[in-house]
């Protein structure tokens, strides 16, 4: 059973992250890729170090794995629309009067007054 440390999987995540051109929000396809990775170095390592024929096992430096390249289309971008509040008018009245606060009186109307029209004079 292979047997891989989280510092060594975010370490090559990271990598596999930096050689995709930092694309962001591809965490988990960088994280997936680096576990195949490292898996397949340790497996290549492992049959490479088999004993030979004569008793000797050769231990080659560890070959490095061709990159994983994880064709995927672009997230379409998400639109949220904005949060309105409803205007709401709060407004006092005399029959509530458990909220403590004197009756707002009701707004007069204004009288309307007539101005002089100003015409014009015709020769």
């Amino acid at each position: 059973m292979i047997h891989l440390t989280h510092e060594q999987i975010a370490k090559r995540a990271y990598e596999i992250y930096l050689r995709s051109g930092s694309l962001p929000g591809r965490d988990e396809e960088n994280w997936l890729a680096a576990e195949i990775e490292l898996k397949r170095e340790i497996e290549t390592a492992k049959v490479t170090a088999t004993p030979k024929p004569n008793g000797h096992s050769s231990v080659p430096a560890p070959a490095k794995a061709a990159p994983v390249v994880v064709a995927t289309k672009p997230a379409p971008p998400v639109i949220v629309p904005p949060v309105i509040a409803p205007a709401v008018t709060v407004t006092h009245t005399a029959s509530v009067p458990s909220c403590g606060c004197a009756p707002t009186p009701a707004p007069k109307a204004k009288a309307k007054t007539s101005k002089p029209r100003k015409t014009k004079a015709r020769f």
